[in-house]
């Protein structure tokens, strides 16, 4: 048995190596990450640990099928080159690694449904080149042993029965204990290791896909609609590193101009609170409705999703998610059928991830001045760290902020100015081009268009020697834009100006907001969270946020507050 596992981890790690070959650029970016937040000494070392615990779990997991009696190499072989080859297919085909939600897709989808989309996807050519890296490494195994046979060097003799049964209890143990307690998933994986971890996070998380969600009942039957509902959710801009909060920092002078010339229909509320500091908590809250967190009763799971509220209402729900977070185990893949048209890749929109925010801009700018009666979603690429990254950085037209970090550098706490300089070149082209491509030279052509524009969540920038720039308790990792554009008479009429709104939204505002526009209903709020078209007498929302993994499982953090305004740390918190 310890010779068999020698045999699996030496089989494990040269498939790691071939993956790495594969998918260089997806794991040299991983590598990337891990290494900012230690230092080289010591990310080297947990990384070096991190690996040897990964290929020996998969090496333990070969070993236990390949003691299965009689069936046991098929077992093992039969299963390695499965999911080694169906991870390699996927990639190929989808440019991401698969994750949980597409195993529950496949899984629970009829074949009847799926066949059309997976064998549209599929070709011999993605077949065979899936198949390739698993035939490398049969290559590599096949060359070592024929090595070690051609040394000289004398094979073992059969353990004994009680032996190899001690063995497999010893792999079997280590399996169970990384069952139990397993590793990170952030940092490296080869294909086995990582198709083990999916199925766990698929087993995990199957108690929230059985809960049902609420059917949405209209307060009131409306007709078709001839207006346009468009929310906006960017990734990772800080609601005071924006000009127009902060006159300080000129990184959204093209935004500001927007709103100083179309008084009458584009208004800044100013710094909100999100719901959470990283995306699954804020979407999850946004899109549901939920108004106590950490969600403990799973409401977020049971209240209707706002593409219910819409689609309830006649409009066509539209879903642009340029990171390819949908479907996920808050907007499960049930949830998905109240949307129209999905599109979950910036690939559908550009060549260049970095440029698929302005891109899908121009399409929507499109659709919106020549169609009727929509609700579209867009979940921007944004300014995710790394900044570099989300930005043409080598070009000198875009370098406004200077000294600057490169491509690929580490996020060092010696290097805080030249982060912030990364992160406000990236705000300044994702957000001042999106909104240039969104609204054009002539804003108000978007008649009966409805446009409602946050973040996800802020980040955090070294003010107390942190290096996690989100899913933390920071506070300015909860603070964000809010920005409201109509050209709707309805909502022209109704909706609550700033200087109107006593002290500092919440992201939670936004369901009744839109709720508002989906039903013409000024009376809509969720618990303290008010419509912005709320037409008694307005009280601030209560103002708190999470962090962690997920609505249900989070830690609660409340700002400190004066006059039901959050109070900001302190300037030096800024640069």
């Amino acid at each position: 048995m310890i010779k068999m596992f020698k045999q699996c981890f030496l089989l494990c790690f040269l498939n790691a190596l071939v993956d790495f070959f594969f998918f260089r650029q997806a794991y040299i970016d991983q590598f990337t990450l891990y290494f900012q937040y230690h230092s080289w000494t010591i990310g080297a070392f947990r990384l070096a640990v991190h690996i040897l615990i990964l290929l020996s779990v998969s090496a333990a997991f070969l070993t236990l099928l390949g003691g299965v009696p009689k069936v046991g190499i098929l077992l093992q072989w039969g299963c390695w080159l499965l999911l080694n080859a169906s991870y390699h297919v996927f990639y190929g085909v989808m440019q991401r690694f698969p994750d949980a939600q597409d195993i529950r897709n496949l899984l629970a989808t009829p074949w009847s449904m799926a066949s059309g989309t997976i064998l549209a996807v599929l070709s011999p050519e993605s077949l065979l080149k899936g198949v390739v890296p698993a035939a490398l490494v049969v290559v590599l195994l096949a060359c070592f042993q024929g090595l070690k046979r051609s040394s000289g060097i004398p094979s073992k003799k059969t353990a004994s029965l009680r032996r190899r049964w001690i063995e497999a209890t010893a792999a079997l143990i280590l399996f169970l204990f990384y069952l139990l307690h397993p590793t990170s998933r952030h940092v490296f994986f080869d294909s086995l290791s990582n198709s083990l971890h999916l199925f766990m996070q698929y087993h995990d998380e199957a108690q929230y896909y059985r809960i049902p969600r609420q059917e949405y009942v209209p307060a009131m039957l409306r007709g078709q609609p001839n207006d346009n509902v468009l929310l906006v959710i960017d990734e990772s801009i800080r609601g005071d590193y924006l000009s127009i909060n902060n006159p300080s920092v000129d990184t959204t002078p093209v935004l500001a101009g927007y709103l100083r010339s179309l008084p009458e229909n584009m208004w800044n509320y100013g710094i909100a609170l999100s719901a959470g500091t990283n995306s699954l908590l804020s979407q999850g809250a946004i899109f549901t409705g939920v108004t106590v967190l950490p969600d403990k009763e799973l409401l977020s799971l049971r209240y209707p999703t706002l593409f219910q509220v819409a689609k309830g209402n006649h409009y066509k729900t539209v879903l642009i998610d340029l990171q390819g977070y949908f479907p996920n185990v808050v907007i499960r893949r049930n949830d998905m059928q109240y949307i129209d048209d999905v599109l979950l890749k910036w690939s559908d929109f550009s060549t260049n991830p970095k440029l698929a925010d302005i891109k899908a801009a121009e399409v929507l700018h499109e659709r919106l001045k020549n169609e009727k009666g929509l609700f579209v979603v867009l979940i921007k690429w944004g300014a995710h760290v790394h900044y570099e990254g989300r930005y043409p950085g080598e070009k000198e037209e875009h370098q406004h902020y200077l000294p600057k970090l490169r491509e690929g550098e580490r996020h060092t706490l010696g290097k805080r100015r030249e982060i912030v300089n990364s992160f406000k070149n990236a705000v300044r082209f994702n957000v001042d081009g999106f909104f240039a491509a969104l609204l054009g030279d002539e804003p108000l052509t978007l008649s009966d268009t409805t446009i409602l524009w946050v973040s996800d969540h802020g980040q955090s920038f070294q003010e107390d020697g942190q290096i996690e720039p989100h899913s933390t308790g920071y506070l300015e990792q909860a603070l964000v834009p809010f920005t409201l554009f109509s050209t709707e008479p309805w909502v022209l009429e109704h909706v609550r100006r700033p200087e109107a709104v006593r002290g500092t939204l919440s992201q939670l505002n936004i369901y009744p907001t839109l709720t508002s526009i989906f039903e013409r209903r000024q009376d809509v709020r969720r618990d303290g969270f008010l419509s912005l078209f709320w037409n008694g007498e307005w009280s601030s929302p209560p103002l708190f946020y999470i962090s962690g993994g997920s609505l249900w499982d989070a830690v609660l953090s409340t700002p400190t507050l004066k006059d039901n305004k959050m109070m900001l740390r302190s300037e030096k918190y800024m640069y």
